[in-house]
């Protein structure tokens, strides 16, 4: 959130794209735990963002969030959407909200 207690957009999302920030903080705040498979005990997953032939888990998911321990990188569930399934943030957002 910003200053002013918006929630921030990510540069470049544009006002005309008809979400509200009510959606955006819904899809902000939709657990990552209900996107990604978990196998096996734990809470660890292969790292998405590792080259494929890496078979370690590394990425820890827990309270909504990840972080892999290895690479140092994290997502949440709009993160997660935006990068890993290459939606749009619009799209993502919707998404997320229909879940």
């Amino acid at each position: 959130k910003s200053s002013t207690g918006m929630v921030s957009r990510p540069r470049g999302s544009e006002r005309s794209d008809s979400l509200t920030d009510q959606e955006i903080e819904v899809a902000r705040m939709f657990p990552l735990e209900k996107l990604v498979v978990i196998e096996g005990r734990g809470s660890y997953i292969k790292c998405p963002w590792h080259p494929k032939d890496d078979r370690h888990p590394s990425m820890l998911i827990k309270g909504g969030f990840g972080f892999c321990f290895s690479c140092g990188a994290w997502a949440d569930s709009l993160k997660w959407a935006m990068e890993i399934d290459k939606m749009s943030f619009p799209v993502a957002v919707r998404h997320l909200n229909q879940l």
